[in-house]
């Protein structure tokens, strides 16, 4: 289907996939990101929403064999925030590269990460 696609002169298609992404995430970097986003949509009090975010995203344990583990690195798979945080650091990393390398906007740019039901 692609392959019969006319684009206009100059426009190319592309994607891109994240390999191993919830912990390669850089907390910092994906904070900052749904700070940005938030700031963006007016959200007169995003600042309560990032302090529960970012405690969420710090104090990520796991219990394996008995042990407690700090996940110190990426976001945690199992957290309830980890899909929203992950689309939103996906979402502001796309806007970023179409504004850097590209001269016009995207028709289309999304993110959603696999799902098996």
């Amino acid at each position: 289907m692609l392959e019969e696609t006319a684009f206009p002169n100059g426009i190319l298609p592309a994607t891109y996939d994240a390999s191993s992404l919830y912990p390669s995430l850089p907390l910092r970097r994906g904070l900052d990101a749904v700070s940005d986003i938030l700031q963006r949509g007016r959200h007169l009090r995003f600042q309560p929403v990032m302090a529960v975010l970012e405690w969420v995203m710090v104090n990520s344990y796991v219990e394996c064999h008995g042990l407690l583990y700090h996940q110190a690195q990426g976001t945690a798979m199992g957290t309830p925030a980890a899909l929203c945080f992950a689309v939103l650091f996906m979402s502001r990393l796309a806007d970023l590269l179409t504004n850097k390398w590209s001269r016009t906007k995207p028709l289309s740019a999304t993110y959603a990460p696999s799902t098996m039901v």
